[in-house]
């Protein structure tokens, strides 16, 4: 603790007596003076303005000024682009690190618990690899960390014992070596009113295209393409990159299901997929609903009315209108902007570039 003892509670709980309760917790966790926690330890420690501290709540760098002198270290340093979460186990030592921004992050942190024993899990993938790339220090453990856009991390500290060294870099680089260029077959399910298929020159957003059955589509749409592979054989992995999918997809390559893809970096691995030729890729694609409640808005109101179901609904008949979805609440204007959907950006074959 750091700061000076409070007088009163913060609630009205059981008052007044919740003031008294509070005054004796806070007389017998200062009383101690060797903690060095209370207003006497306090008025000792000057800010960097040299101001002595007195406030109930010390500003930040009197915090940090006070726990340097007790030989307290941060828990956590980097940039201000990656934020972090601790948890101590009997074991081992948790961190999750995360990339705050939209755009890649190279950066140094420093973890104050940290071990030369430490593992990076990857929550999205299940992926669990040793690290090397460890150096102790006199405040902790540095680890010189690589997040893509919004990408997060568990880095496991083992106080002791490891079960294999690593096989390969902390963050291998990825190099293209391929582009899936030309045109794509999507197939859109006729139900929710897209077209059976229809054949994309480029990947663009839906609600850019023409036809209404795509432009207000909601639900899942196939993509399907036919490439070779010119590079399929021995190590680093390859990786396919959707570039950005809005919002969520399912890979097939070949038959196999590679899973899905929810969060940046939009890709997946297809080392034990790909061949050298004759790939056939397939990716569902699913986004929001506003689009299809949004073109809705353009057909006449069948829903709930004085409080009241609609009678196609209540007889289970033949809706009057050509919506397509149901609400008992109008969300969206016809006029609203509709929301960016579809496998949007290039696709590419990346290859890990390391000799282990």
């Amino acid at each position: 603790m750091v700061g000076n003892p409070p007088s009163k509670s913060p609630s009205l709980v059981n008052y007044p007596a919740c003031d008294e309760q509070v005054q004796e917790l806070a007389t017998e966790l200062w009383a101690n003076k060797q903690i060095r926690t209370g207003r006497a330890s306090l008025e000792t420690v000057k800010t960097q303005a040299g101001q002595l501290v007195t406030e109930l709540y010390p500003p930040y760098d009197s915090t940090v000024v006070l726990l340097e002198k007790l030989g307290v270290h941060p828990d956590f340093t980097a940039s201000g682009s990656i934020r972090y979460i601790h948890r101590s186990l009997p074991d081992r030592d948790i961190y999750f690190i995360s990339n705050r921004t939209s755009v890649p992050v190279d950066d140094v942190c420093l973890f104050r618990d940290g071990t030369l024993n430490a593992e990076l899990w990857d929550a999205v993938t299940g992926e669990i690899r040793y690290l090397n790339d460890l150096t102790q220090t006199g405040k902790g453990v540095s680890l010189k960390v690589k997040l893509d856009a919004s990408q997060s991390f568990f880095v496991v500290f083992y106080r002791s014992g490891r079960a294999d060294e690593a096989t390969k870099p902390d963050f291998p680089e990825k190099r293209m070596i391929a582009t899936l260029e030309g045109p794509w077959t999507v197939a859109f399910d006729t139900l929710w009113g897209g077209p059976e298929e229809v054949v994309f020159d480029a990947l663009t957003d839906w609600t850019v295209r023409p036809e209404e059955g795509i432009r207000f589509y909601s639900g899942i749409a196939r993509y399907s393409k036919q490439f070779d592979m010119p590079e399929t054989t021995g190590k680093p992995e390859i990786f396919l990159d959707l570039g950005m999918v809005k919002n969520m997809a399912r890979v097939r390559l070949n038959g196999k299901d590679l899973g899905v893809v929810w969060t940046s970096p939009w890709q997946v691995n297809i080392t034990d997929a790909v061949k050298e030729k004759g790939n056939t890729l397939e990716i569902d694609v699913a986004n929001l609903w506003a689009n299809r409640l949004i073109g809705d808005e353009s057909f006449p109101d069948d829903g709930v009315k004085d409080g009241k179901w609609p009678d196609w609904v209540v007889n289970g008949t033949q809706r009057p209108s050509r919506r397509y979805t149901f609400t008992t609440h109008r969300f969206y204007k016809k006029d609203d902007p509709l929301l960016e959907s579809g496998l949007r950006g290039t696709v590419r074959v990346m290859k890990e570039t390391y000799n282990y």
